[in-house]
């Protein structure tokens, strides 16, 4: 699973938030068609762009709460004073992405900044043995 974490400023087009994300993506060689989720913190500011960009990319969206963004701060790569300050985690697009996929999430990309929005892309860690279970 593939996934973008965003940060996201307050006015903020959808247009910013597409084009971030194909941004992310084609860095690290990858097609909008392996993106599996957006992932970006809980508010209400934010939600009408958030939900915009997401349709027109045809692809689910899940919101974070702070509590779980602060949650997956260690795990950050790059740090942000702005974020900090705001929210309390050194990269709300970086917690975003590995807070959406949880412990078996490994940041791929630090954030990529524009001036309205920031991403991160991270996968999930796949730890189960495709061939438990099966004798042969």
């Amino acid at each position: 699973m593939i996934v973008v974490g965003l940060g996201v400023r307050q006015n903020v087009t959808a247009d910013e938030i597409e084009a971030i994300i194909q941004a992310a993506l084609e860095e690290q060689k990858f097609t909008l068609g392996q993106l599996d989720l957006i992932a970006a913190i809980d508010r209400d500011d934010i939600a009408k762009a958030m939900s915009e960009a997401a349709s027109k990319m045809m692809k689910p969206m899940t919101l974070i709460s702070i509590a779980r963004l602060k949650a997956e701060a260690k795990r950050c790569q790059t740090h942000s004073a702005a974020s900090m300050k705001q929210v309390g985690v050194p990269s709300v697009a970086e917690a975003a992405a590995l807070a959406a996929l949880g412990e078996d999430g490994l940041l791929i990309s630090p954030r990529i900044k524009h001036p309205t929005v920031t991403a991160a892309l991270a996968i999930e860690i796949v730890t189960e043995n495709p061939f438990e279970g099966l004798t042969g």
